[in-house]
């Protein structure tokens, strides 16, 4: 059963809620950043590690930002 809800899930509803939120990034100012900036993640990381010397150990924290919540 789990199967199926992963299936339902990651094969059906996530796609459909991806796709919404780009048409809707069309009008909207906010969401248009945020699907930009979705796209744009990975190659930013890239261009940061590159530009930066290695290190031994790197630490990644995550926190929400006040802006999410308003």
């Amino acid at each position: 059963m789990k199967l199926v809800w992963a299936f339902l899930y990651n094969g059906i509803v996530y796609p459909l809620i991806f796709l919404l939120a780009c048409v809707l990034s069309l009008f909207g100012g906010k969401l248009r950043q945020g699907v930009s900036g979705r796209f744009q993640s990975l190659s930013k990381l890239k261009q940061y590690f590159k530009s930066t010397t290695p290190l031994p150990m790197v630490y990644w924290f995550h926190a929400a930002s006040l802006g999410e919540f308003y």
